[in-house]
């Protein structure tokens, strides 16, 4: 910024410069005859006056521009950040707001439903005793059918091996019968 104010008053300088030799050198009578090249040196003179002037001026312009530039650029910034804080803050409160809400409903809900509960667990122990009791009754039948099966299959076994010791006798006894 310091940088800034010295640059500016030390274009107003050059600038004031420029003026006062544009001044001095168009106000010039010309005597042509103890120098015939006076006129033109006086019109150099005053071409250097103009172009010291258009460039100071120029430089002024521009080092006020960038100085508009970077104040610009500066105050973006701040905005930028002041805008990112804005939003997460909004965000967050959001966030809250609805997170507050959703356990407002959450309680009023288990207040309701309490009541309903009360009853729904009475009537779901009533299904789970007789889910239990029928379970223990299928147990029991299959434990049944078990015995049965094991008892069949005892009383197969023997059935089986006196149908094979019939089936050699007829196989051996037929061939006898068949020679008779």
């Amino acid at each position: 910024m310091l940088m800034f104010q010295y640059w500016h008053k030390r274009s107003l300088v050059i600038i004031n410069d420029a003026i006062r030799e544009m001044r001095n050198y168009s106000n010039e009578d010309y005597d042509l005859n103890v120098n015939p090249k006076a006129e033109m040196q006086a019109h150099m003179k005053l071409f250097r006056a103009q172009r010291n002037l258009y460039i100071s001026g120029f430089a002024l312009l521009l080092s006020l521009i960038i100085r508009r530039i970077s104040t610009l650029l500066s105050q973006k910034g701040t905005l930028q950040a002041q805008n990112e804080a804005a939003l997460k803050q909004a965000t967050s409160g959001c966030d809250t707001a609805s997170r507050l809400i959703k356990e407002q409903e959450s309680k009023q809900n288990t207040g309701e439903t309490s009541m309903h509960g009360k009853d729904e667990v009475q009537t779901l122990q009533t299904e789970i005793n007789t889910l239990k009791e029928d379970m223990a009754s299928l147990k029991r039948d299959r434990d049944a059918i078990k015995s049965q099966a094991e008892s069949v299959s005892k009383e197969y076994d023997p059935l089986l091996e006196e149908h094979e010791k019939l089936q050699r006798k007829i196989q051996t006894g037929g061939g006898d019968k068949k020679s008779d």
